[in-house]
């Protein structure tokens, strides 16, 4: 049945009706600076409405809706809303293997084939510059010099690379310290059965740790996991937590205070209080693996990988693909591209990006690498041109004329 009032449903739908039709300034302007939890008003709303509306943005990206942007947490919601409406274009998308068989592996082999060479267990611990440029990098102890510098590390580790000659010759690489990150980290359970939660992604909206699932074997029409490990496994079944902070439901403490072993046996039980114990049994499971980067530390956990998450407010921290060394540029999910979220679709955009701003400083001469946008309904750009006018005369959507005197009308009669 309906778990709140039709009242909520269509506020929630005008909310998003604005967005859709906010023109791009208004956007990275007003609703950057804008949480979520406001713009929807989820204060003023009942407890369903803040849990399937506000509070979902938990499982889907890490990221509390009173700190993420109404400008990123808005434009997805559309894009999955856009996705669900078109017949002709899937709603989700995963891969039909595992990870390293259909992807990485195949990659790898082809770009060593295209004459790269791969230096695996080299960490970089120093871009060495002369406030201009780059002139060199410390990778393993050993110092190379190269003609271009494609920085493709996670946010975290630019930021301690970054020092005062380099932020003077790349001054976008400052906002690199001030770009959250959040966890969203899982672990793989390995079961004796295939346990088809669902034709895609499980999101369980009541988990303390906002967990999503996936069970993988459906999709792998080509890879059987049985032939990797004696017909012991028949399913495999991908889980993320994405709230860390959150005390669970055996140890009655939050994820970061757990040890690895709490943290499988965690997870374990929450998804069972979800499907049930006749679905997803003990005995069903085979073995597991608990992301690696998840590391035991003295107090807890420590997290070697943590996800960017859009803050309010962030997207003004986060650099262009090209900075202003000229051979310097910049390849991972924190680099501001369209797809925002921090997702192997960002870091694929910021590579493109990347690719194009060597190409154009350079005396190569090739035809750049194409880029997409987020693609929206072109029904909505008249009424995007029409904002734009508005924005520029500084005037508010007119969306926000009605919104005002909801507003109004709730602190009369709330």
């Amino acid at each position: 049945g309906r778990t709140f009032p039709n009242r909520e449903i269509a506020h929630f739908l005008s909310r998003l009706a604005v967005l859709a039709t906010s023109c791009r300034q208004r956007r990275e302007d007003d609703f950057e600076s804008t949480s979520w939890w406001e713009f929807i008003d989820a204060a003023e709303m009942s407890p369903a409405y803040r849990k399937h509306l506000a509070r979902s943005t938990q499982s889907l990206v890490a990221l509390r809706p009173e700190d993420g942007s109404a400008r990123t947490v808005g434009s997805i919601y559309l894009q999955l809303l856009f996705g669900q409406l078109d017949p002709d274009r899937p709603a989700e998308r995963v891969l039909d293997g595992p990870t390293s068989d259909v992807w990485l592996d195949p990659w790898a082999a082809y770009l060593r084939d295209q004459g790269v060479t791969i230096h695996t267990d080299a960490p970089v611990t120093a871009i060495e510059s002369d406030g201009e440029r780059v002139t060199a990098v410390v990778v393993d102890g050993e110092r190379a010099t190269a003609d271009y510098y494609v920085a493709a590390v996670p946010v975290e580790v630019m930021a301690d690379l970054v020092t005062p000659e380099l932020e003077r010759a790349a001054p976008s690489l400052s906002g690199t310290r001030r770009v959250d990150t959040a966890w969203m980290n899982g672990v793989q359970f390995y079961l004796d059965r295939d346990v088809e939660l669902a034709t895609g992604h499980a999101v369980f909206l009541d988990s303390p740790w906002a967990l999503t699932a996936i069970s993988q074997r459906q999709f792998w029409a080509d890879h059987d996991p049985s032939e990797r490990s004696n017909g012991g496994v028949e399913g495999v079944l991908s889980v993320i937590a994405s709230d860390w902070d959150t005390p669970g439901i055996v140890y009655d403490k939050p994820g970061r205070e757990c040890t690895r072993e709490e943290a499988v046996a965690e997870i374990w039980a929450q998804l069972q209080a979800h499907v049930g114990t006749d679905v997803l049994p003990d005995e069903a499971r085979v073995t597991h693996l608990l992301d690696p980067e998840l590391q035991q530390g003295e107090d807890g956990l420590r997290n070697g990988s943590p996800l960017v998450i859009n803050t309010v407010g962030s997207l003004h921290h986060r650099p262009e693909a090209g900075t202003a060394a000229d051979n310097l540029v910049l390849a991972a999910d924190y680099v501001r591209v369209e797809t925002d979220l921090a997702t192997m679709e960002a870091a694929n955009e910021a590579g493109r990006h990347a690719a194009n701003a060597v190409l154009s400083r350079s005396s190569v001469r090739a035809r750049p690498v194409q880029t997409w946008g987020l693609e929206e309904p072109s029904v909505f750009d008249p009424l995007k041109r029409q904002d734009e006018l508005r924005y520029n005369l500084g005037l508010p959507h007119p969306g926000e004329a009605s919104h005002d005197a909801w507003r109004l009308a709730r602190s009369i009669a709330p």
